[in-house]
């Protein structure tokens, strides 16, 4: 984190896969140093969505930002729970206030849109 001490990088990301479980202390440290972040997490789907939702609520002010993908809509409520209705408000989006993640992915449902090779990825 070199670039870090000498001011050289004005925004971090905690890059996938690795982008729930390093996003806390890389933030923490950007924050030491006045140092913005933005998490990388745009192809986690809809339950990475929700567990970096979570994660990013507990980050302290030097957080701005996270990549959000979408998808079909009808496809996202159809194969999981909790997720509301309008995701993304005026720039923003509220903490799902669930257990764990705040969805719950309903593979009854997410069979449907599995691909042939991938239909017994569920057993």
């Amino acid at each position: 984190m070199p670039l870090c001490r000498k001011r050289r990088r004005p925004i971090l990301r905690a890059a996938e896969p690795a982008v729930l479980v390093q996003t806390d202390p890389i933030a923490e440290y950007a924050d030491l140093h006045s140092i913005l972040m933005a998490p990388h997490g745009g192809a986690n789907g809809l339950v990475g969505l929700g567990a970096l939702i979570q994660v990013c609520a507990t980050l302290p002010t030097s957080f701005i930002a996270f990549e959000y993908t979408s998808g079909d809509r009808d496809w996202w409520y159809d194969s999981v729970e909790g997720l509301p209705q309008t995701i993304v408000r005026d720039g923003l989006i509220d903490i799902i206030e669930r257990p764990g993640m705040g969805v719950d992915l309903v593979p009854e449902k997410a069979k449907r849109y599995l691909a042939e090779d991938d239909r017994d990825f569920f057993g």
